[in-house]
């Protein structure tokens, strides 16, 4: 099998460096090392590419399909949710399973072949929460997002909601508040531009996963990080330390998800069957609707966990949304708090 993945990369890195792989408009040099490979999928050095890219991709969340151990009830084999969790769908733009009879996870083919290929070529796509454009990585919009899921009282985020929080679009907003934007939608191919920054021999990274290695790749032609969770400009939480932007996120979700407790008189919330449930302290489901407020910020405590970056991807939004929320419960700013207008 690992041969025969090993073999597959090579293919798709001759596809990869013939169409994909350019150098990009406005001087983005993605892809430029990869101009300089031959067709044995080897660099000037002789580094065997393909095994390098192969290691590295199995190491990533990709590497194994979602539910693989039991096949038969994988989110891949259902209809909904076959497009995102099983390759051959993905590859074929299929929205439903005819001719799909196995599950596969996420391949090379599945991004370089058919219609990953497509995206990545066009830089833009249709998908449930709306038209996208963002370069190479709108491949990984076309899944990474809220599946078209608002906060309509009735639904929860969706997990991997990366696209919408980078975009600013669908947090539980307050009518009337005017939300910010500090996301990543500048970069000419968003995603990617990231998380897959190259290494020190210009390798493109494929675990996908940010590397304090390669920061000065992917984080600092803008910004100047020692680590991925850099000083925040202000004092978000209140708790009287201006620290981390992440650790700022986690502050303020541990202070709304504190009021949600407080308001349901010792009780929680909890993601379930695609919608949110309120539960007492003893943990049976509260049948009444929850108020707006209150639905709202759990909404926004899902938003803000799943997006999984702490803030990262859109500080301005992530913070205004959990700052906002804790006022609607309880009718106060976040005391001794930085409120980000």
């Amino acid at each position: 099998m690992k041969k025969y993945m090993a073999l597959l990369f090579v293919i798709c890195l001759i596809c990869y460096t013939a169409g994909c792989a350019g150098t990009d408009k406005e001087g983005d040099n993605t892809g430029e090392n990869q101009a300089q490979q031959d067709k044995n999928g080897k660099d000037e050095e002789g580094i065997d590419l393909s095994e390098t890219i192969y290691n590295q991709w199995a190491e990533s969340g990709h590497a194994k399909a979602t539910g693989a151990d039991n096949p038969e009830e994988a989110p891949g084999m259902r209809e909904a949710c076959a497009f995102c969790h099983n390759g051959y769908a993905f590859e074929n733009n299929s929205k439903d399973l005819k001719g799909i009879g196995i599950l596969k996870g996420t391949t090379c083919d599945t991004c370089h072949i058919g219609y990953g290929h497509q995206v990545m070529t066009e830089g833009k796509a249709e998908i449930l929460i709306g038209n996208v454009e963002g370069g190479k990585g709108t491949m990984c919009m076309s899944c990474h997002n809220g599946r078209g899921k608002k906060p309509d009282l009735e639904s929860a985020p969706h997990h991997s909601v990366q696209a919408d929080m980078t975009l600013g679009k669908n947090g539980g907003e307050i009518e009337g508040v005017n939300y910010g934007n500090s996301g990543h939608t500048n970069l000419t191919n968003s995603c990617l531009s990231c998380h897959m920054a190259e290494d020190e021999k210009g390798i493109q990274d494929h675990t996908f996963k940010m590397n304090v290695k390669n920061i000065d790749e992917a984080c600092n032609k803008c910004h100047q990080f020692e680590s991925f969770n850099p000083e925040a400009k202000g004092d978000y939480d209140g708790d009287g330390n201006k620290e981390g932007i992440q650790d700022e996120v986690e502050g303020l979700l541990q202070m709304v998800n504190d009021e949600i407790t407080k308001k349901l008189d010792g009780g929680k919330f909890a993601s379930s069957h695609g919608s949110i449930e309120f539960q007492d302290k003893d943990g049976n489901p509260i049948e009444t609707p929850a108020d707006e407020n209150l639905y709202q910020a759990a909404w926004n405590c899902f938003f803000v966990d799943y997006d999984g970056s702490k803030g990262i991807h859109n500080p301005k939004y992530a913070v205004q949304l959990l700052q906002q929320s804790y006022k609607a419960l309880t009718g106060k700013e976040v005391p001794e708090a930085d409120i980000l207008r």
